[in-house]
């Protein structure tokens, strides 16, 4: 299942970046990497509380890397406004599309 999300994510990356500068398929590639450091059962889902160590790990543009200070780390997260499950999880979709969101500064509606 995590497969064929990953397949919709880079069908689409093209279309969501725009511009081949600012975010390549290079960085979904790392991401995907980095994230299954951190989800081993490949559920599709990890600790929220793992996320501001998942953002250092990822380099920029979609990540922050390992220098970013800890305040500068939380406010993008806090920035990213992504939805948290009952059980303190954040998805794998949502967290790619925040990370897109924010590296390419897309505004959406509140």
């Amino acid at each position: 299942m995590l497969n064929l999300f990953v397949a919709v994510i880079m069908d689409n990356f093209e279309y969501l970046t725009r511009d081949s500068s600012i975010l390549g398929p290079h960085h979904l590639d790392e991401f995907v990497r980095v994230w299954a450091e951190y989800d081993r059962a490949a559920c599709g889902r990890i600790p929220y509380k793992d996320m501001y160590k998942l953002v250092r790990v990822i380099s920029p543009p979609l990540g922050l890397g390992e220098n970013c200070p800890y305040r500068v780390a939380c406010k993008r997260l806090v920035l990213m406004n992504m939805p948290v499950a009952e059980d303190m999880t954040v998805h794998f979709t949502s967290t790619l599309m925040a990370l897109i969101r924010t590296a390419l500064d897309i505004k959406i509606a509140k």
